[in-house]
């Protein structure tokens, strides 16, 4: 595919990325119904795109692509409806450390089963995902590896807090379930969902390259670093190196744990509410 070409979808594709993850997902341009209003609003856009590209031969290339940011809407859409219910069922709160874990789970499993559903339904296998084996020694070795490194940095933010380690030791249970919860979700949702859409028009590199850009954009709200182009840039870069590990071990096992274990890093930045 020529240089130009290339250079058009990747605006396209961060675009869409924006519209869907950003304004249908985690940004707060809309709350309450708006909010509702909007998903159903992007998912419909999508449903009516994915047809036409499923109808018109010049546009089937596409589908694929389409097919993902369907179904990314659709999980959004779906957690509209389930997951505060859900929440509140198990016990979710912001309350306690493990209520903030409980939340997550509650956001967590509606939108994975969406996924799921949805890429089965569309004739697609848990591999189209990265939800295999590949080299599942390897990328789990690198993402122990990586979560050790991330729970240690934690242990020095927390030191540097004055938290005894005493009232860390009771809630880490909690933390690395919050991690776990989120890296599996984020890493579905994001790598999983589009790395191999994105590749036969992209390339690898710069396949990994948008969904990173995308990804880290939606944390542009967030409220527990003081410094939120530093926390952006490290966002960027940590999902660039979870892409490459995806691509490069067939399977999205190492990027879930070291995604878990840099939630870690955030959790350090409200804990002292909870300890």
């Amino acid at each position: 595919m020529k240089l130009i070409s290339r250079i058009f979808l990747f605006i396209i594709f961060v675009l869409v990325g924006f519209l869907v993850f950003g304004v249908g997902g985690y940004w707060s341009l809309f709350s309450g119904s708006n909010k509702l209003i909007a998903r159903v609003v992007i998912f419909l856009v999508l449903v009516i795109l994915w047809v036409l590209f499923r109808q018109i031969h010049q546009l089937q290339t596409y589908k694929q692509v389409a097919s993902g940011f369907l179904v990314a809407s659709a999980a959004f859409l779906v957690g509209s409806f389930v997951s505060d219910g859900l929440g509140k069922l198990i016990g979710g709160s912001t309350s306690s450390l493990s209520g903030v874990a409980m939340l997550k789970f509650s956001e967590m499993l509606p939108l994975v089963l969406t996924i799921l559903v949805l890429n089965k339904i569309m004739g697609n296998d848990l591999g189209e995902v990265y939800i295999k084996k590949g080299k599942l020694g390897l990328s789990l070795l690198i993402g122990i590896m990586t979560m050790i490194v991330f729970v240690v940095i934690f242990y020095f933010q927390t030191q540097a807090q004055d938290i005894p380690v005493a009232e860390i030791l009771p809630v880490l249970p909690w933390i690395l379930l919050f991690g776990l919860f989120n890296g599996f979700l984020e890493e579905l949702h994001f790598r999983g969902l589009f790395l191999k859409k994105f590749e036969p028009f992209l390339g690898k590199n710069l396949s990994n390259l948008a969904i990173a850009i995308f990804f880290s954009m939606v944390h542009v709200e967030i409220e527990y670093s003081p410094d939120i182009i530093q926390f952006l840039i490290v966002v960027f870069f940590l999902g660039l190196g979870w892409g490459y590990l995806t691509q490069k071990t067939d399977t999205l096992w190492g990027s879930v744990l070291s995604h878990a274990g840099a939630d870690f890093l955030a959790i350090a930045g409200v804990i002292s509410l909870y300890v």
